[in-house]
C-alpha cells in the first residue's frame, strides 16, 4: 500500500492519467484514433522522439539545457543520406554521421564548461550554426532515394513489432539502467543537486558536462538518421520544433528545470503526451497551431508545479532545522 501511495505521489503517474484520458477523449470525438494503424503510427513517432529523450533527460538532470536537439536531429539525417546518396555505404555513413553529431556536441559543451557561456545560450547559438551548414551545403533539397537495407531499418518488423520501436525500448532501458544503477548517473544527480558538492566529492564536473553535450548530440543524430530510414529521404526539415517539444515533454515528465531530480520513464511519458497530443489534434481534425498551444500550457503547469514543490521541500528541510535546533 505504501508503494501506491508513493507511485500516486510523482509526477510521472499524473502524467500517466492525463495521457490515458487524452487518449479517450480522442477516441470519444473520432473511433479512428484506437484503430491499430493509428496506434502503430503514433508508437513510431513516439519512438524517434524518446531515443533523443533519454540523453535530454540526463542533461536536464544534471541542471543544463541543450535547444540544439533539432537541429542535430537534422544533422543526423541529412549527413546520412548524403553520404548514402554519394555511393558510401550505409554502415559508413552512420558511423560518419554520428561523428559528426559528436563533433558539434563536443563543440557545445566545451563552449559551455571552457568558455563559461551560458548553455542556452550556447546551444541556441550552435542550432542555428548547425542548421546554417545544412542549408548551405545542400541549399535545403532532400537526399534520395537512399539504400534498401538501411531504409529496412526504418520500415521494417522483427517479430510483428516494427525495429524502430524494438530499438527505441532498447535504448531508454540502457538509459534507465545507466541513470538508476551507475556511477556515471549518480553523478549526474550529484552535478544537478550541487554543483560544488559533487566537485568536492572528486568528481570531475566539467568532463562530465562536456560528455553529457556529445551524449545528447549522437542520439539525437540517431534518432535523424532512423527517422530518414523511415521516410526513405533525408530531409532539412526533420528536426524543426523538435528543439523545443523533446525539452518540454522531458520537463513535463519530471525531470526538474532546477536539476538534480528526474527519471527516465518520466521522461518517456511527457514526451508521448505530446506525441499523442499532435497525432490526437490530426484525428479530431483540429489545427495543428492547436499543438503549440497544448505544449506551451502543459510546460508551464509542468514548470510551475516543479518549482512549487522545489519551494516546499526548501521549506520542509528549513522547517526540519530549525526543530532540531
Amino acid at each position: 500500500m505504501g508503494r501506491i501511495k508513493h507511485l500516486v505521489k510523482k509526477q510521472e503517474f499524473t502524467i500517466f492519467i492525463i495521457l490515458i484520458a487524452l487518449c479517450l477523449v480522442a477516441t470519444c470525438f473520432n473511433t479512428n484514433f484506437m484503430s491499430a494503424a493509428n496506434i502503430t503510427d503514433l508508437i513510431k513517432s513516439i519512438a524517434f522522439s524518446i531515443i533523443a529523450s533519454g540523453a535530454m533527460a540526463f542533461m536536464i538532470i544534471s541542471g543544463n539545457l541543450d535547444l540544439s536537439c533539432g537541429a542535430m536531429i537534422t544533422l543526423g539525417g541529412m549527413a546520412a543520406g548524403g553520404c548514402m546518396v554519394s555511393g558510401i555505404p550505409w554502415p559508413l555513413a552512420i558511423v560518419f554521421s554520428l561523428g559528426l553529431c559528436a563533433a558539434f556536441g563536443l563543440a557545445s559543451g566545451l563552449l559551455v564548461v571552457k568558455v563559461g557561456i551560458n548553455s542556452v545560450i550556447a546551444t541556441l547559438g550552435m542550432q542555428y550554426v548547425i542548421k546554417g551548414c545544412v542549408y548551405v551545403t545542400t541549399k535545403g533539397n532532400p537526399f534520395y532515394p537512399l539504400d534498401e537495407n538501411f531504409c529496412q531499418i526504418g520500415q521494417g518488423t522483427a517479430a510483428g513489432i516494427p525495429i524502430v520501436i524494438l530499438i527505441a525500448a532498447a535504448v531508454c532501458v540502457c538509459f534507465h539502467i545507466i541513470l538508476s544503477n551507475t556511477i556515471y548517473g549518480r553523478s549526474i544527480m550529484a552535478l544537478g543537486g550541487n554543483d560544488e558538492a559533487a566537485r568536492l566529492a572528486g568528481i570531475k564536473t566539467g568532463s562530465k558536462r562536456i560528455s553529457l553535450y556529445v551524449l545528447l548530440a549522437v542520439f539525437c543524430g540517431f534518432s535523424g538518421i532512423l527517422s530518414a530510414s523511415r521516410v526513405g529521404s533525408a530531409l532539412a526539415s526533420a528536426g524543426d520544433g523538435k528543439e523545443l517539444t523533446i525539452p518540454a515533454g522531458v520537463i513535463i515528465g519530471g525531470c526538474s528545470i532546477m536539476g538534480g531530480r528526474g527519471s527516465v520513464i518520466g521522461a518517456i511519458v511527457g514526451v508521448a503526451l505530446l506525441e499523442t497530443i499532435k497525432n490526437a489534434l490530426v484525428v479530431m481534425r483540429l489545427s495543428a497551431y492547436w499543438q503549440d498551444l497544448a505544449t506551451g500550457l502543459i510546460m508551464i503547469v509542468a514548470c510551475s508545479i516543479d518549482v512549487f514543490r522545489q519551494k516546499n521541500i526548501g521549506g520542509s528541510r528549513k522547517k526540519a532545522k530549525a526543530e532540531d535546533k
